[in-house]
């Protein structure tokens, strides 16, 4: 009796033991969970800081840096102001000795000195309509020709300010020049008129604007023009970009906060200040940018981000370890908590089971009405690709029926069959399209004629105008190659949707044209130029860019009597564009359109080869297994292929064809067509068995599937089963003779 209440307590220990174990890591977990969040957040809140903190900063740089735009502009200001006492200075004066010129613009220099501080250094020039200069200075006078004559032709306005160097001047230093045109003839120089003025000021005159307290001597300015050319530079530490054009070195930098340089050369035209953190040859610089009024230049000032740095590494220290000290506090709170909540965790994963299993429920239902949406509106916008050919068989088969003339219901017949046939195509199209994406339909190449198709299209849309009183006229010009390499398929539903399109909107008693042209070839291709004109209803102009939009329909009260899907022409131009070619549409309202199809096509130079072939297509006294569970289908093989000369013995399944085969000796059958789908034994099984049999025959009988299953995954499994070739129904003779032939020729 002891050893079953030792063993139910030691299951009750483990049990215990395996909750304590399971709390424990969830525990665990919780504290993992806890120190995530907490970094995250962390994470977040420093990058908030961050943030804050460039915001902080770059509203002081720029500020910085527009208060010395604004001391630059006050001391041009000013110096526009000298060029006003200059100007009135000259105009006293009507005729000026050069003899007498270094007197006269010494008094001048002094006159126009008092008025400005620190103007001892300025220069005063005055040019004369030969390009003269004559030049006072604290260094002297001098007289010269004047050889940056660009200054002169790119002037545009009275007043013009640019950056120059002086000849005569030992300093290199640039000087901005302040130039004002004297419109005064009557104010020469010996005879010669005065035609400029102009105050030259050194640029180390701005060094009182530039020299900023705070950034311990490590920031730079540059006076940029628009294009980003260094005009002149002040450096209070070590050298900084050394290049001529700024902007361009600095296109590459990696930007850590703020604008790109592109973005802020851009603010700057536009007259924005901006502001921006990056890092230049792997170091970090904050650069504030400003416009100055006076010219279209820029003033850029860069700070080092160590320089500004040192208040945030304070802050961010003492930030980190008070969210340490909350981190860890928080840390104990989320731990007991957890443990709380966990005594309740399993109701809650059950009613977390039963939400999300609900969800599933609904998404699934969702999906399935989604689906089943999507599947009725997908058949509704085919009908009108079907309902075409549809028309055509009906109008042909009404004709037919009324006419005694053998020979015209025969035309009638071969204009249904036509229609019949491009209909299963275009049936074989729609379901291949669930297994297409987006529409993409891949284009085979294969025998055809042009001019028999156009006809074969035009007699489709024949059918649908009876008691249309309709006039379709196909016209043929100089088309040298008839027989080509195409797409025969696609090619039929680009052209049967045109003139469906054309017979649609075209009102009783109008006119069809259809144009077939061949524009261009060499030895191997050829271009054509399909044309289909129509004297219908037209189309705005503001409709014709969204023609080839899927699903689109003009709005307009007058065709509301015209449905359709809207996604005959979308179709029609992805293949004609998969075909090689391009479609164009013209159009005017109320009076009709015209569509121009330009297509390549490999043109077929073997066409009399093939005809001697055809010629040669005989089954005579070929004798011919015949597999078909349908009685209408196998009767209607069996009597096209005995009136070609075959001898036919028909089975009605799989096992019935097996034991034939078996049963008569070698060589009896010298072709076997089988379907896929019958009852008893299927085709496939049936053919898999046959070549397993010990006949010598059993593995070089031609076995031919002749079957309504079509995709290109049936044709692979007849192949793996061992059969040599593969038909689709419905077939013609033309198709079913040539393929016995290649087995047996």
């Amino acid at each position: 009796m002891m050893k079953p209440k030792r063993s139910y307590l030691n299951k009750e220990i483990l049990q215990q033991h395996d909750k304590r174990t399971y709390h424990g890591v969830m525990a665990m977990l919780s504290v993992l969970f806890a120190i995530f969040i907490i970094s995250i957040l962390t994470i977040v809140y420093t990058k908030q800081i961050k943030e804050q903190f460039f915001q902080e900063r770059s509203k002081n740089l720029i500020n910085i840096s527009s208060k010395v735009g604004d001391m630059m502009n006050s001391m041009i200001t000013d110096v526009w102001s000298c060029l006003d006492t200059m100007e009135y200075q000259v105009r006293k004066k009507k005729d000026i000795p050069v003899d007498k010129m270094e007197e006269w613009m010494n008094g001048i220099h002094e006159s126009v000195c008092i008025k400005r501080e620190n103007s001892d250094r300025d220069i005063l020039l005055v040019f004369d309509e030969y390009n003269q200069y004559y030049m006072v200075s604290e260094e002297g006078y001098y007289h010269g020709n004047w050889s940056n004559l660009a200054i002169f032709t790119e002037l545009n306005t009275k007043d013009a300010i640019y950056s120059v160097t002086l000849p005569n001047v030992k300093e290199t230093q640039n000087y901005i020049m302040l130039l004002r045109e004297i419109d005064d003839r009557n104010l020469t120089i010996e005879g010669n008129k005065i035609k400029y003025i102009s105050i030259c000021i050194n640029t180390n005159d701005f060094k009182e604007c530039f020299t900023v307290d705070g950034f311990e001597k490590q920031n730079f300015f540059y006076i940029l023009s628009t294009d980003g050319h260094r005009l002149f530079r002040y450096e209070q530490g070590d050298s900084f970009i050394d290049v001529f054009n700024v902007f361009k070195a600095l296109e590459n930098c990696e930007t850590i906060h703020g604008s790109t340089i592109v973005e802020m050369r851009d603010n700057l035209k536009n007259k924005k200040n901006d502001c921006s953190e990056f890092i230049y040859e792997g170091k970090k610089y904050y650069v504030s940018s400003t416009a100055v009024e006076f010219k279209d230049w820029f003033i850029l000032m860069f700070v080092p981000t160590k320089i500004l740095a040192s208040n945030y590494d304070s802050f961010l220290k003492t930030t980190f370890t008070f969210a340490t000290l909350v981190a860890v506090l928080l840390i104990v709170l989320f731990v007991s908590l957890s443990m709380i909540l966990l005594l309740s965790a399993t109701d809650r994963k059950l009613m977390q089971q039963q939400k999300s299993a609900n969800e599933k429920l609904a998404e699934a239902a969702k999906l399935a009405n989604v689906a089943n949406e999507a599947k009725t509106e997908f058949l509704s916008n085919m009908s009108h690709d079907i309902r075409t050919p549809i028309n055509g068989i009906m109008g042909m088969t009404a004709i037919a029926l009324k006419e005694d003339n053998p020979q015209k219901t025969m035309d009638c017949l071969k204009k249904i069959q036509g229609a019949s046939n491009h209909l299963m195509s275009l049936i074989n199209d729609i379901l291949d399209m669930s297994r297409i994406e987006r529409g993409k339909i891949e284009i085979t190449n294969s025998n055809l004629n042009i001019i028999h198709i156009m006809e074969e299209c035009v007699s489709i849309v024949y059918g649908q105008l009876e008691d249309r009183n309709l006039e379709v006229n196909l016209n043929v010009e100089e088309v040298i190659h008839s027989e080509l390499f195409g797409d025969d398929l696609h090619f039929k539903q680009i052209m049967i949707n045109i003139l469906g399109n054309a017979v649609k909107f075209t009102p009783d008693h109008g006119k069809i044209w259809v144009r077939v042209k061949e524009i261009e070839y060499d030895s191997i291709k050829s271009h054509f130029q399909i044309e289909v004109e129509d004297t219908g209803i037209g189309m705005k102009e503001e409709y014709l860019k969204d023609i080839f939009k899927p699903f689109s329909q003009e709005a307009s009260t007058s065709r509301t009597k015209y449905q359709g899907t809207g996604l005959g022409m979308a179709i029609t131009k992805n293949i004609v564009e998969l075909m090689g070619g391009n479609i164009e549409v013209e159009s005017v309202y109320h009076k009709g359109s015209k569509f121009t199809v330009f297509l390549p096509f490999m043109i077929n130079s073997r066409f009399e080869s093939r005809i001697a072939e055809k010629k040669e297509k005989n089954i005579s006294d070929i004798h011919i297994l015949l597999v078909d569970d349908n009685e209408l289908n196998l009767e209607v093989a069996k009597e096209l292929l005995e009136a070609e000369g075959a001898r036919i013995t028909t089975a009605w399944n799989g096992k019935e064809a097996l034991d034939l085969f078996e049963k008569e000796k070698e060589g009896t059958f010298d072709v076997i067509i089988m379907d896929i789908m019958m009852p008893v034994m299927d085709g496939l099984e049936a053919t898999r068995r046959i070549r397993k049999l010990a006949k010598k025959d059993a593995a070089l009988v031609p076995i031919i599937a002749m079957t309504a299953n079509a995709f290109r995954e049936d044709i692979q499994k007849s192949l793996d089963a061992g059969m040599n070739e593969h038909i689709s129904k419905p077939v013609d003779i033309e198709t079913i003779l040539m393929v016995i032939n290649k087995f047996i020729s």
